[in-house]
Protein backbone atom coordinates (compact mmCIF):
# COMPACT_ATOMS: atom_id res chain seq x y z
CA UNK A 1 0.00 0.00 0.00
CA UNK A 2 1.33 3.40 -0.96
CA UNK A 3 2.29 5.78 1.84
CA UNK A 4 0.22 8.95 1.64
CA UNK A 5 1.21 12.42 2.74
CA UNK A 6 -0.68 14.00 5.65
CA UNK A 7 -2.34 16.36 3.18
CA UNK A 8 -3.56 13.45 1.06
CA UNK A 9 -4.86 11.64 4.15
CA UNK A 10 -6.80 14.73 5.25
CA UNK A 11 -8.33 15.02 1.79
CA UNK A 12 -9.42 11.39 1.83
CA UNK A 13 -10.41 10.97 5.46
CA UNK A 14 -12.17 14.27 6.08
CA UNK A 15 -14.04 15.25 2.93
CA UNK A 16 -16.99 17.16 4.39
CA UNK A 17 -19.08 16.58 1.30
CA UNK A 18 -18.76 12.79 1.55
CA UNK A 19 -18.70 11.69 5.19
CA UNK A 20 -19.27 13.17 8.59
CA UNK A 21 -16.60 11.34 10.59
CA UNK A 22 -18.18 12.50 13.86
CA UNK A 23 -21.33 10.65 12.80
CA UNK A 24 -19.56 7.29 12.75
CA UNK A 25 -20.37 5.89 16.21
CA UNK A 26 -21.01 2.19 15.67
CA UNK A 27 -19.54 -0.71 13.74
CA UNK A 28 -22.53 -0.55 11.41
CA UNK A 29 -21.84 3.14 10.79
CA UNK A 30 -18.22 2.31 10.03
CA UNK A 31 -19.24 -0.49 7.67
CA UNK A 32 -21.58 1.86 5.82
CA UNK A 33 -18.95 4.62 5.65
CA UNK A 34 -16.37 2.26 4.18
CA UNK A 35 -18.92 1.02 1.65
CA UNK A 36 -19.76 4.62 0.71
CA UNK A 37 -16.11 5.44 0.07
CA UNK A 38 -15.69 2.33 -2.08
CA UNK A 39 -18.98 2.93 -3.88
CA UNK A 40 -18.09 6.55 -4.66
CA UNK A 41 -14.66 5.49 -5.95
CA UNK A 42 -16.08 2.71 -8.11
CA UNK A 43 -18.81 4.95 -9.51
CA UNK A 44 -16.12 7.19 -11.06
CA UNK A 45 -14.75 4.34 -13.17
CA UNK A 46 -15.89 1.77 -15.69
CA UNK A 47 -16.92 -1.29 -13.68
CA UNK A 48 -15.04 -4.41 -14.77
CA UNK A 49 -13.37 -7.42 -13.17
CA UNK A 50 -10.01 -5.66 -12.93
CA UNK A 51 -11.53 -2.81 -10.91
CA UNK A 52 -13.50 -5.22 -8.71
CA UNK A 53 -10.40 -7.32 -8.01
CA UNK A 54 -8.34 -4.20 -7.30
CA UNK A 55 -10.92 -2.87 -4.84
CA UNK A 56 -11.11 -6.22 -3.07
CA UNK A 57 -7.30 -6.18 -2.88
CA UNK A 58 -7.36 -2.70 -1.34
CA UNK A 59 -9.89 -3.87 1.28
CA UNK A 60 -7.69 -6.89 2.07
CA UNK A 61 -4.60 -4.68 2.40
CA UNK A 62 -6.53 -2.37 4.72
CA UNK A 63 -7.51 -5.37 6.82
CA UNK A 64 -3.90 -6.53 7.04
CA UNK A 65 -2.74 -3.01 7.93
CA UNK A 66 -5.35 -2.87 10.71
CA UNK A 67 -4.21 -6.25 12.07
CA UNK A 68 -0.54 -5.26 11.92
CA UNK A 69 -0.82 -1.75 13.35
CA UNK A 70 -3.76 -1.98 15.75
CA UNK A 71 -4.60 -5.57 16.63
CA UNK A 72 -1.04 -6.84 16.99
CA UNK A 73 -0.07 -3.89 19.19
CA UNK A 74 -3.14 -4.46 21.38
CA UNK A 75 -2.29 -8.17 21.74
CA UNK A 76 1.35 -7.40 22.54
CA UNK A 77 0.30 -4.97 25.29
CA UNK A 78 -1.96 -7.67 26.79
CA UNK A 79 0.90 -10.21 26.68
CA UNK A 80 3.14 -7.76 28.55
CA UNK A 81 0.41 -7.08 31.11
CA UNK A 82 -0.85 -10.64 31.71
CA UNK A 83 1.65 -13.01 30.12
CA UNK A 84 1.33 -15.15 27.01
CA UNK A 85 -1.17 -18.01 26.82
CA UNK A 86 1.29 -20.05 24.75
CA UNK A 87 3.59 -22.15 26.90
CA UNK A 88 6.48 -23.81 25.06
CA UNK A 89 6.50 -26.65 27.57
CA UNK A 90 3.01 -27.76 26.45
CA UNK A 91 3.21 -27.31 22.70
CA UNK A 92 1.70 -29.86 20.31
CA UNK A 93 4.04 -32.35 18.76
CA UNK A 94 3.73 -34.14 15.44
CA UNK A 95 2.37 -37.66 15.70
Amino acid sequence: MQTLSDEQKKKILFPDHILNIDGIDTIDDLNFAIFCVVDLFVSKSKLDYDLINSVVGVLECSKFRFVKNISDNYKQNKIYAYGDVFDEEFHCEKI
